[in-house]
């Protein structure tokens, strides 16, 4: 299968294209990016990957600049976007904001009612440390991106494997273990976001440095 990774930063770009692989962060180099815990620490041992291109191209810019003319502030003026080969053989898994999301927009009926089982009684954690509200409302109402991750999460702890594939068709963001392999990759130039039209990847590819 085909998938998509971006990355906003020059010293990412040079590592994954030297490489041809996206190499997933342990635990303990997890505990130096990131504060190792909190909701939005991405699951050890993992590579994020997205079916749309689109959505991976959010990530090379930093934001969702894409037809939008402002320029990221971001130290490295390129960003890049990565096409990805994974074998039948990787462990895929819908990654957890997406997870989230899904159970809290209620389009899949059992997801949600086990959404709604494993948020209750658990609180918000919003990343400005606001810890006085119901995950499930922050899920479900507000829509707190957040909170999918939060929600997400705790699902991940209780579905089960075939669980799992009944809900890999729904999404288009996955989190995967096991072997890939950057088939192409694309520099993007941030400075040309004003010639990017949101959705338009062929045209944004166009106007990048394909660097193999």
């Amino acid at each position: 299968m085909r998938y998509w990774h971006g990355t906003p930063d020059e010293k990412s770009c040079k590592e994954i294209t030297r490489t041809r692989s996206l190499r997933p962060l342990s635990e303990e180099e997890l505990i130096v990016k990131y504060t190792y815990g909190n909701i939005s620490t991405p699951r050890a041992g993992s590579v994020y990957v997205s079916k749309d291109p689109n959505y991976a191209l959010i990530y090379a810019l930093g934001g969702n600049y894409a037809g939008s003319g402002v320029v990221p502030v971001h130290p490295s003026r390129h960003g890049c976007l990565f096409e990805i080969d994974v074998p039948a053989s990787a462990d895929i898994v819908v990654d957890e904001d997406e997870l989230g999301e899904l159970a809290a927009n209620g389009k899949i009926p059992w997801l949600k009612k086990l959404g709604q089982d494993v948020a209750k009684g658990e609180v918000y954690s919003s990343e400005e440390g606001e810890d006085d509200e119901d995950l499930w409302v922050a899920a479900t109402r507000w829509g707190d991106y957040a909170a999918w991750i939060q929600l997400g999460h705790l699902l991940h702890e209780v579905l089960s494997a075939s669980d799992m594939k009944r809900i890999l068709p729904k999404a288009k963001n996955y989190a995967i273990r096991g072997p890939n392999r950057v088939v192409h990759a694309y520099r993007i130039d941030k400075k040309l976001i004003s010639k990017m039209r949101k959705g338009d990847i062929q045209g944004t590819l166009a106007i990048s440095e394909r660097l193999f």
